[in-house]
């Protein structure tokens, strides 16, 4: 098993608390080029009924909700879970003006114990590939949605932060996805195939984006969340941050790969 999908290592680790997400996270929300920021493209896809109980899983620091927060029907009834307390804490707190019905609670997405027909809607937005197994995940999914229920699945193509990588790579860094990817497990080239037997209707949208990075910080910022010891790659860490500051100063900013997408599928009966 790759850290990737440690569960332990996972909740005790890399999501314990919300700092390494919020550096991704924040990657993406200052230096993308898309016209729209992509929570509120990730959103407007939710075609789902005024009174829609909706299940999130992996609900991260909440950050989905807390940027559509102005666009959320009062009458949806959220259940945000995750299997790291520190990011459900997270997010039960960045949420609380958040005039909705809300559930927050710990859960495992391979062990979903809600009843049967519960939901009208699953999100599960850049979690998948952290799930070892999927099969029953996907299995648990379909049956506590209702009739005609979907999912919503947000992941990554194989080319996506492919610079970043390979930046990785050349300092010998020891990252969480070491000698693998998140779209090698679930992404936008082999998601549709692991969805097909439980879900029909599967529909892939792809997101049109890419980083362009003036500072060399924020990308140091990015590759250090990852790392499973940063200690211990500090002196590589401090190479690769001298060589991106040099390769900024030459060109005035480096172009990051984006590659992401979503899944749009509905429960198969």
């Amino acid at each position: 098993m790759s850290r990737g999908t440690d569960a332990d290592f996972l909740r005790c680790s890399q999501y314990r608390e919300p700092g390494n997400l919020e550096a991704r996270i924040s990657l993406h929300d200052h230096y993308s080029t898309a016209p729209e920021p992509y929570h509120h493209w990730l959103f407007s896809f939710l075609a789902l009924p005024p009174d829609a109980d909706i299940l999130e899983l992996g609900c991260g620091t909440g950050a989905f909700w807390a940027n559509n927060a102005a666009c959320v029907p009062p009458g949806w009834n959220l259940t945000l879970t995750d299997i790291s307390p520190g990011m459900v804490a997270t997010a039960e707190a960045a949420l609380a003006e958040l005039p909705n019905a809300k559930r927050f609670e710990v859960l495992d997405a391979q062990h979903i114990e809600y009843p049967d027909a519960s939901f009208d809607a699953v999100v599960a937005h850049h979690m998948l590939y952290h799930v070892a197994d999927r099969r029953t995940t996907f299995t648990q999914i379909q049956r506590v949605l209702r009739p005609g229920g979907k999912l919503y699945a947000a992941t990554n193509g194989s080319a996506h932060l492919r610079e970043i990588r390979d930046l990785e790579r050349h300092f010998g860094l020891d990252t969480v996805f070491a000698g693998t990817h998140s779209a090698q497990a679930f992404g936008l080239q082999n998601g549709a195939d692991q969805l097909e037997p439980y879900f029909h209707h599967i529909v892939c949208h792809r997101h049109d984006d890419a980083l362009v990075v003036p500072d060399a910080e924020p990308l140091v910022a990015h590759v250090r969340s990852k790392l499973v010891d940063p200690d211990a790659d500090a002196e590589k860490l401090l190479s690769l941050h001298i060589y991106l500051q040099h390769q900024i100063a030459l060109e005035g900013s480096l172009r990051i790969t984006k590659a992401s997408g979503l899944f749009v599928a509905t429960r198969r009966d």
